[in-house]
């Protein structure tokens, strides 16, 4: 993996954010999976009222969790990538080389994260009462995450967005 240096130390390349998003990617996969076929811990409830009183409201949590996450996911991304538009020129010749601009690798990490953890939380729900509709949030998390991986044409694309 090549990586820039600068006097503050080694810049990370395009390949290492893809890297990040992919294993964020793959903890959502995953969890999905093992949830998926292990089944829900005590297996389904019966139709009727919910075991306790958490279950009544999961699904209220995880929407809730979901509109905030993916409204601030997005939201972080504007705000942080445009702190790169006071360097643009540099920015460019960052991405020319393979190298991403600190600005948007943080952006992409934090909103990557930010979706994960809804994905995340679909699966425990699932695995709480093994309800199918819980496993949206992790397939759109996974999208989400998907189709912010960064490419040199992407991330090139993006910057000239912001300028």
């Amino acid at each position: 993996m090549d990586t820039q240096t600068s006097p503050h130390g080694p810049k990370s390349t395009v390949n290492q954010a893809q890297i990040i998003v992919f294993a964020l990617i793959m903890g959502v996969v995953t969890f999905a999976v093992v949830a998926f076929f292990l089944g829900p811990v005590g297996g389904p409830l019966e139709d009727g009222e919910p075991d306790d009183a958490l279950a009544s409201i999961f699904p209220a949590i995880l929407a809730g969790q979901g509109v905030v996450v993916v409204a601030g996911a997005f939201f972080m991304r504007g705000v942080l990538a445009k702190k790169v538009t006071g360097r643009l020129d540099g920015a460019r010749e960052e991405v020319a080389a393979g190298v991403m601009p600190a600005e948007l690798l943080t952006a992409t990490i934090i909103s990557a994260a930010l979706v994960e953890s809804m994905g995340l939380l679909g699966c425990v729900g699932y695995l709480l009462e093994a309800k199918t509709v819980y496993l949206a949030a992790p397939m759109i998390a996974v999208a989400l995450m998907a189709f912010w991986v960064p490419t040199r044409s992407s991330v090139g694309d993006w910057l000239e967005a912001l300028s």
